[in-house]
């Protein structure tokens, strides 16, 4: 597995086309409607990657997508707003939410982290191998620190002028059926 190659694969999507659709949901804030926003953004990524990642967040527990056709190279997808900090370090990310207490193990389900900043418009990679993971009674947590993020964009440019909003079109459709 080649860490330029896994790199490369990411510098390849359509990363204005995947902002777009990130800003068209970002009123999708309630947890009724937070996975389908990220279903929606994570299937963007590989609407945009060219054919290069294939979606597997739907069927496949610990990442979202593997490349293809070439090495299979797993990536996880995460997504903050606000994730390069001053202080060097990014936030805490939950990796893994086993929902109660537990005894977590940590299992190495992908390769690489795709790391996504709604509030700058930014995106990177980085190993598995970066994360620094802890462990708490539900929940294994990460953060990576920055230095070891290859930065892919940085300020993507969007429209502003289009107003399109995910969660007024999805109650447009349903709401004429309750």
């Amino acid at each position: 597995m080649n860490k330029e190659n896994a790199v490369e694969i990411v510098k390849g999507v359509d990363w204005n086309g995947v902002f777009e659709v990130i800003h068209a949901t970002k009123s999708m804030t309630r947890n009724q409607t937070r996975p389908l926003r990220t279903e929606f953004i994570e299937k963007s990524i590989e609407k945009r990657s060219d054919g290069k990642l294939k979606y597997t967040g739907d069927k496949t527990d610990g990442m979202d997508y593997i490349n293809i056709p070439d090495d299979g190279i797993r990536y996880e997808c995460k997504l903050m707003h606000g994730i390069w900090r001053p202080c060097g370090t990014t936030p805490k990310f939950i990796l893994k939410n086993f929902r109660k207490k537990s005894n977590p193990e940590i299992k190495k389900t992908f390769d690489y982290m795709i790391l996504i900043d709604s509030k700058n418009n930014k995106v990177g990679v980085c190993t598995f191998e970066d994360l620094n993971i802890f462990v708490n009674d539900a929940t294994l947590e990460f953060n990576v620190k920055q230095e070891k993020i290859v930065t892919i964009v940085d300020n993507v440019t969007i429209d502003e002028t289009n107003e399109t909003d995910f969660n007024t079109l999805i109650m447009d459709i349903i709401l004429p059926y309750l």
